[in-house]
């Protein structure tokens, strides 16, 4: 489920909303559904997946990916272990397809933005004190501990963007 409209590449909405619970117990609607493309990172190269039956949920704070869901579909999820590589590796008949990478105690899939072209945007993190809120946002608001983690998972920062 997204929040991003610009995210579905086909649309339909819902003759009836959908109730999601959200973690505090809160129930917020989804109101259409669809396909979404998602742009991952694997190693050198960027893959397109489709994702399909994505519900958009206007008031969500972050995108979120249901491992359930996944396994309905025949992908497999594996975990790694190791103190600097825990990752979540996301396979269809034995191929990866995508890799998650542990922030704290969330993962979050190694991908392109949304609405970022491959090819023609080049995206750049800076260390401006001022960023650090936007930066916050984008890594789905990650608690402080976390955040001063992501330098160890974003390539090309040497050290944490700044302090939430």
């Amino acid at each position: 489920m997204t929040y991003l409209r610009e995210a579905f590449t086909e649309y339909r909405v819902l003759d009836t909303p959908i109730q999601v619970t959200t973690a505090n117990g809160a129930y917020i609607p989804a109101i259409a559904e669809g396909t979404v493309s998602l742009q991952v990172a694997l190693g050198a190269y960027v893959r397109t997946i489709k994702l399909t039956g994505v519900l958009y949920v206007p008031k969500l704070a972050r995108s979120l990916i249901s491992v359930l869901q996944l396994q309905d579909k025949g992908i497999t999820i594996r975990t790694t272990t190791g103190s600097t590589r825990k990752k979540l590796l996301i396979e269809l008949q034995g191929t990866v397809i995508g890799v998650a990478s542990r922030l704290g105690r969330v993962y979050a899939l190694d991908s392109v933005p949304q609405g970022t072209t491959i090819g023609h945007t080049s995206l750049k993190a800076t260390t401006k004190p001022e960023d650090s809120a936007l930066w916050h946002r984008r890594f789905g608001h990650l608690s402080s501990s976390s955040f001063k983690l992501e330098h160890t998972v974003v390539s090309g920062l040497s050290e944490p963007i700044g302090a939430l």
